[in-house]
């Protein structure tokens, strides 16, 4: 969810974002991959894992020529984007909600494209993670 968007948003189905030609790179699928493989293990506590998140961010956004700044903030009610700071503000440890939020910075305001390329990484490079997870509208929730 962007930040900065005021009017009522139209979230995708599921058959919209599975059908959408929006899909990540085959650089940040690499990425995330190796990402995965050397620092995801590391993580012990939720204070560790925002700051592993915020090194995958930052890589996927040095990917996509963005200078995106990320931070984290656990009383918002959501993660979201702002266009007008280029800002990521993470809430929680939630891997699939920042790179929704990526995929804000990478694509703008469209939730579609946000959630094509969000889900489809994540789908790819955790897929047993991404097969416990049940869709509701949009999102989807362990």
């Amino acid at each position: 969810m962007t930040g900065d968007v005021k009017q009522k948003i139209k979230y995708p189905t599921k058959n919209e974002i599975t059908s959408c030609k929006i899909m990540p790179t085959k650089t940040d699928i690499d990425i995330t991959k190796f990402w995965k493989e050397i620092m995801w293990k590391i993580p012990k506590n939720t204070e560790e894992k925002i700051k592993t998140i915020k090194i995958l961010l930052r890589l996927l956004a040095n990917n996509h020529n963005k200078k995106t700044i990320i931070k984290f903030d656990p009383k918002l009610p959501s993660a979201c984007y702002s266009k007008k700071y280029d800002t990521i503000i993470l809430k929680d440890s939630s891997i699939i909600s920042a790179l929704h939020e990526l995929g804000h910075a990478i694509y703008g305001s469209s939730e579609l494209k946000a959630c094509s390329w969000s889900i489809k990484l994540f789908q790819e490079t955790f897929p047993k993670a991404f097969n416990k997870l049940i869709w509701k509208g949009h999102m989807l929730i362990k």
